[in-house]
């Protein structure tokens, strides 16, 4: 039981510092990559906890006795330990403070760490919905819960739903689900020839990716050097700022000392993000379970 309870907090704690990750200069580019190499050994240590269950079920995965449930929650594993595999190589690839040297010149990358890390993200939702009621049970027993009252039922369920419709808010100001498909027309644009991945960013690239079915068009508010100007959305997610009033979100050439409202403002934001995929993930597995049973 010492173990679950082990394996409980860090997949917590492996939740809150990925977040953390997801704006490169919200703390600080080096906080980004020292940390990023210390999530991906946290990973490591996870695979490890649940190797036992990883190596029974690949033993069975394609026979007709495993459940689909199963099965599922396998590939989601396989998925998820792609996207990190894949986080940490392109990460490494545009280093600008640990790894220098290995650095790749132009943009080709980024759209794929990027794109990756939200994938990431939604996939971990979805792992924690298909193990909710793991989830719950050993919070149970670590504070010795027996029965949950009828009343505190409909506050955690009046809860759940906030946190799904704060979540839904949330996902749709930030774009979340249209991270993945940018990544893509990103790399449908490096294919076909219209854009250069090994050359440097063009100013308006979104606006006519847009006219393709790339990014939607709009402005942001600048988030590096050059200051609060406008910037033109760039696909992947990528944004190149405009000369603006000088007075950026992050100051210094590595982004340090973002405002920690902003930083908790951010946690907040994509748990309630992670946190409705979840919601939904364990409602829907809960209703199947009950009518297959």
């Amino acid at each position: 039981m010492k173990k679950a309870y082990f394996k409980w907090f860090l997949d917590l704690l492996m939740l809150v510092f990925l977040i953390t990750f997801v704006k490169a200069k919200m703390i600080s580019l080096s906080y980004h990559e020292i940390g990023g190499l210390i999530i991906g050994a946290v990973f490591v240590i996870h695979i490890v906890l649940n190797w036992q269950w990883v190596k029974n079920i690949a033993k069975v995965l394609f026979s007709s006795k495993l459940k689909a449930r199963n099965k599922l929650m396998f590939w989601f594993n396989v998925l998820i330990f792609i996207s990190m595999l894949t986080i940490i190589i392109t990460g490494l690839f545009i280093s600008e403070i640990l790894f220098p040297g290995l650095r790749v010149e132009g943009f080709a990358m980024r759209p794929l760490h990027e794109g990756m890390s939200y994938l990431a993200l939604t996939l971990v939702g979805l792992h924690i919905g298909l193990n909710g009621r793991w989830l719950i049970s050993v919070f149970k027993k670590m504070f010795s819960i027996i029965q949950i009252r009828p009343g505190i039922n409909y506050v955690l369920r009046a809860v759940a739903a906030a946190i799904l419709i704060f979540g839904i808010f949330s996902a749709v100001q930030t774009d979340f689900y249209g991270k993945v498909p940018a990544m893509v027309s990103t790399y449908a644009a490096i294919y076909s020839g219209d854009l250069n991945g090994a050359g440097p960013i063009p100013y308006g690239l979104g606006e006519g990716l847009h006219k393709r079915g790339g990014l939607p068009p709009g402005k942001f508010k600048g988030e590096g050097r050059g200051g609060e100007g406008q910037q033109q959305p760039l696909p992947g997610g990528l944004h190149r700022g405009q000369p603006g009033s000088g007075k950026g979100d992050f100051r210094g050439r590595h982004g340090q000392e973002g405002q920690p409202n902003q930083l908790f403002y951010m946690i907040i934001t994509y748990l309630s993000i992670i946190g409705s995929i979840a919601i939904v993930t364990y409602y829907a597995d809960k209703i199947l379970a009950r009518k297959k049973g």
